[in-house]
């Protein structure tokens, strides 16, 4: 009516000027359709479509992964000739006859399977006491003389194929450049370098300038701790993505042109000033802000070389195979010492046996869409630094064990600063048996924290005092009941009680759990004696700490107490629980 009002009058239904009007409401309904979809595209919990879940995804931190592999903890036997060893007086298994086997080596499963090594096996490893860390299970005499041995140890293996992918990269200035996996549902990937040796390495963002890398530990031997953690200035650095739809893996690099290594981390806004040189007026001029991403601070990508890639792809629920289904190893990288003989090599090489007797687990499908989407508030929440105490803990306890093996942590405040807290912790040695946390731990936790710590905080490391302890019941058992049988009972409930994994550091021992375990042992009718004593020094062949503590001193309220950078154990349970009847 308002531009056709000279030419149209009808607007009924069947009129032109209705079908104007259909056609408004047609065309007001679509674009109304439209502005509703890309509203909910807005919200992950509504968004439909792959490419904007997949952004709701990356911007809150969730990684989208295809199918895991299973992980199988499989046995490694080999059949190794003795030696004798004049220092010992004694034979051994000959040291030039034992291999490394080296990271990658293959195992088939009678499932058609395949697991890879996940790390080497050193056969001639020893453990702080000198044992040999293989375990010989058996030999064979001849005369009272043994001429070989038979090691067994065990290995991690990760199910799934590994490869390599070379990709030729042009002499180009491309930012945030991106390259393509073939394989889909990568699990891992192994190393990124170029053709010219340089390294790339993975991170959580490109704006994440540092990683951490593990370093061959020398005092191995000593203190138990394989590797030393370093963090190492990640200038060639890249971040993964996957697409939700395919599954296929893509690597972007930084922005910064392997020219600018050797320039600042941030550029000089001098630089983009425009140089008067007398000049008494200026033209209109624009400053192209990307400028700013020539520099390293997103990293670098490559130019003009070959990136190799090599990774490790495949698995799923399938691969989930059961216990003593690994049939053989299929391809083994041994590494013999030099002095090895050629007959040596040989019979140990097919000597070479392996079995799983426990089942793989972690092999999981790629998951689906709605369980990445129901990732993503938990992800949200997440801080990728120390702000609590809890949050110290997690990261304590997520050190790979590599790195030394942390077996209780505590925190506490430091009195003399408040900014400043103090960290206590202990490890266990290869019988269980508490120890003090080696060094080459603590510089590791001291690495690995300052990582992630505020930077107004100080975190000191200290070791934890280990206090051992014996226990002496005296009862009075029900007539006609086996004496022996009741006092069994009790030690063994007692061990239950006493095992180092139910304490905490600075946790008390409640003298009324323990009257309340014993009483309720079948047979006993009475509760004639407890007496909970500290034990150190070296009692017959056990050696126990040199920490005295007073239990009699310390109880309050029915409670041994005991400060908080120390913690109780039972260390040798079969003997330090007596039972008098």
């Amino acid at each position: 009516k308002i531009y056709f009002s000279d030419n149209i009058q009808d607007f009924s239904e069947a009129s032109l000027g209705g079908m104007f009007l259909e056609m408004a409401a047609y065309v007001g309904d679509t674009m109304a359709y439209y502005l509703d979809h890309q509203y909910n595209e807005l919200n992950y919990e509504t968004a439909v479509e792959s490419v904007n879940l997949e952004r709701h995804l990356r911007n809150s931190g969730v990684k989208i992964s295809g199918a895991s592999p299973a992980v199988m903890t499989a046995k490694f036997y080999i059949k190794v000739p003795a030696k004798y060893d004049s220092g010992i007086s004694d034979y051994v298994p000959d040291p030039s006859a034992l291999p490394i086997f080296k990271k990658g080596s293959r195992v088939a499963t009678n499932a058609g399977v395949t697991f890879q090594l996940s790390h080497d096996i050193d056969w001639a490893e020893k453990d702080t006491a000198g044992e040999y860390v293989a375990e010989i299970t058996n030999t064979n005499r001849r005369g009272g003389t043994p001429d070989s041995y038979f090691m067994v140890t065990t290995g991690l293996c990760v199910s799934g194929d590994s490869t390599a992918e070379k990709f030729s990269i042009s002499n180009i200035d491309v930012p945030f450049r991106e390259i393509q996996l073939s394989k889909a549902s990568v699990s891992a990937i192994d190393s990124v370098i170029d053709s010219e040796g340089n390294e790339y390495y993975e991170v959580e963002s490109l704006s994440q300038d540092t990683v951490f890398k593990a370093v061959s530990n020398e005092n191995f031997s000593e203190d138990g701790v394989r590797f030393n953690l370093q963090v190492l200035n990640a200038e060639r650095r890249y971040i993964v993505n996957e697409s939700l739809k395919t599954r296929v893996t893509r690597i972007q690099f930084g922005s910064g042109s392997p020219s600018s290594i050797n320039d600042d981390i941030i550029p000089d806004p001098s630089e983009m000033a425009l140089p008067l040189f007398g000049k008494t007026n200026l033209t209109k001029f624009s400053i192209d802000p990307n400028s700013i991403l020539k520099s390293r601070s997103m990293g670098v990508y490559p130019k003009n070389t070959t990136v190799t890639v090599n990774y490790r792809y495949g698995g799923g629920a399938s691969h989930n195979v059961p216990a003593n289904s690994a049939s053989a190893v299929i391809s083994l990288d041994a590494v013999f010492p030099t002095t090895c003989t050629s007959d040596h090599r040989n019979s140990v090489l097919n000597s070479v046996d392996v079995v799983n007797e426990l089942p793989a687990t972690g092999g999981a499908d790629a998951p689906s869409t709605d369980e990445l989407r129901s990732l993503i508030p938990a992800s949200r929440s997440m801080q990728n630094r120390i702000v609590t105490r809890q949050d110290l803990l997690a990261r304590l306890y997520s050190l790979p064990s590599e790195f030394g093996r942390l077996f209780r942590a505590s925190i506490v405040n430091n009195p003399n600063n408040p900014l400043a807290s103090v960290l206590h912790v202990v490890s266990r040695d290869k019988d269980g048996k508490l120890t003090q946390a080696p060094d080459a731990l603590k510089q590791n936790l001291s690495t690995y924290l300052n990582e992630f710590r505020l930077i107004s905080n100080a975190i000191d490391v200290f070791d934890v005092d280990i206090v051992n302890f014996t226990v002496e019941v005296n009862l009075v058992v029900q007539p006609g009941v086996n004496s022996t049988d009741v006092a069994n009972s009790v030690i063994n409930k007692l061990m239950d009680k006493f095992k180092i994994t139910n304490f905490e550091i600075g946790q008390p021992i409640i003298e009324s759990e323990i009257i309340n375990l014993i009483l309720n042992t079948s047979g006993v009718m009475a509760l004639d004696g407890l007496t909970v004593s500290s034990q150190t020094g070296t009692v017959l062949d056990r050696s126990y700490s040199d920490v005295v503590y007073n239990f009699e001193s310390s109880k309050s309220n029915g409670q041994f107490m005991i400060s908080q950078n120390a913690i109780f154990e039972m260390r040798y349970p079969d003997k330090d629980i007596t039972v008098n009847i």
